[in-house]
């Protein structure tokens, strides 16, 4: 079940309680942004957590945007012309590449003219 986020009207986020029956919580989503920081060094962009479950993103521009979760980062990202690694180094890392690899065949190749 996604709600409206009524304090800052940027959209949909997951309510607490998914999160929490999931079995995910504040120190997961830590660790997935700091392996999301990592291994998106090559586009410059900075990850922090969000909310119970989201992202927010700082493009190299300065540019800002929230991403609801992991999925939306990395369907940015590959948008954005990044190539995942082979491997990663920790679970959270792998989550990352997994979610990658689900969005690569999915996401239009990034303009390069």
């Amino acid at each position: 079940m996604l709600l409206m986020c009524g304090v800052c009207g940027t959209g949909r986020a997951r309510g607490p309680w998914e999160d929490t029956v999931a079995g995910r919580g504040p120190r997961e989503l830590a660790a997935r942004a700091r392996a999301l920081q990592e291994l998106l060094t090559g586009l410059r962009w900075r990850v922090a957590p969000w909310g119970v479950s989201g992202y927010t993103v700082t493009r190299a521009t300065g540019a800002t945007f929230l991403a609801p979760d992991l999925d939306a980062v990395t369907a940015a990202a590959l948008a954005a012309g990044w190539t995942p690694p082979a491997g990663a180094t920790s679970p959270a890392g792998d989550l990352v590449l997994r979610s990658a690899a689900r969005h690569q065949g999915t996401t239009p190749a990034r303009s390069r003219n």
